[in-house]
């Protein structure tokens, strides 16, 4: 028998998820697309995408948590709890696939000297999406299994379901929406970083003026760059760190018949649903052009 302050404490949780990401996400695409002049960028428009995800999630997948926790788990039927699972999981997936796009984008613009241009923007967008799909449509045609999860707060992958099919479906879904995306991202950043180390090093090895004062303004691009590389491994990090205990638990619960309390079956989830607020957050203090963008649409004093 699960206690009344579990549903309790995880409808005010969920509650507050929706509307600070609602809010902080709108914020976001709002300010964007009226500053389309300065901030109408391709790294921005895969932000808008993220955002885009967020703000779904916002109001369709945490209300409806939350009025499963209000109904102490007597929400979902069958078809129900299937296109939730089937919704938020083409959601979380585009979450990260949001974030190997900008990463890639990142190496794109400093290691490749490629700039994307608005219209390749888009199409990275769209890519993600159909990435996110190709992951979370198996289940609806029959491989692997969505149902109830978090004592029927919510529903997703049947982690809980031993059958080999489903078994084969969890191990496709970690490997490409997890460990490859991440493995992606990691090799992005240590391709940047090395390439911006041999930068410096050859500032430090060249005394002609001149020569010196050329690589002075590219180190200053650099500098540039480097603000919006480390937004984006922010935004990384942010994700990983929020996901990290729902996948373990999950991972447990398949693989090792975990008998986790209560708690830990829901806490993990709504931590991973909080992730929808840090990134806007980050992007906002991390952007010097979105602040002051920012200000002035919503008239605050600089």
């Amino acid at each position: 028998m699960t206690p009344d302050y579990v549903y309790i404490l995880s409808a005010n949780i969920l509650a507050v998820i929706a509307i600070l990401g609602f809010f902080l996400n709108f914020a976001v695409l709002y300010v964007v697309i009226k500053d389309r002049k300065n901030l109408w960028k391709p790294i921005n428009l895969i932000i808008v995408n993220l955002s885009i995800q967020d703000i779904f999630i916002a109001i369709f997948g945490c209300p409806l948590a939350f009025m499963a926790a209000i109904s102490h788990g007597g929400l979902w039927t069958q078809l129900r709890c299937q296109w939730y699972a089937f919704m938020m999981t083409t959601l979380g997936i585009g979450n990260i696939g949001s974030i190997t796009m900008m990463a890639i984008e990142r190496w794109l613009m400093v290691r490749m000297s490629q700039t994307l241009s608005v219209g390749k923007a888009f199409m990275l967008a769209g890519a993600v999406w159909i990435y996110a799909f190709s992951l979370s449509l198996p289940p609806i045609i029959g491989w692997g299994e969505y149902g109830p999860e978090s004592l029927n707060i919510s529903c997703s992958v049947a982690w809980e379901n031993y059958s080999s099919h489903n078994g084969k479906y969890i191990i496709y879904l970690f490997f490409f929406g997890s460990i490859l995306p991440i493995a992606i991202i990691i090799a992005s950043y240590i391709s940047i970083i090395q390439h911006l180390k041999k930068s410096t090093d050859r500032i430090r090895n060249h005394y002609d003026f001149l020569i010196h004062y050329f690589f002075g303004l590219l180190e200053q691009c650099k500098q540039r760059d480097l603000k919006v590389i480390k937004m984006v491994v922010l935004m990384t990090v942010s994700f990983i760190i929020t996901w990290a205990p729902y996948s373990y638990v999950a991972l447990a619960l398949y693989f090792f018949n975990y008998p986790a309390p209560p708690l830990v079956l829901v806490l993990p989830c709504l931590f991973a649903k909080s992730s929808i607020i840090y990134n806007p957050i980050i992007y906002a203090f991390r952007n010097e052009q979105f602040l002051k963008s920012f200000k002035k649409f919503f008239h605050i004093n600089q």
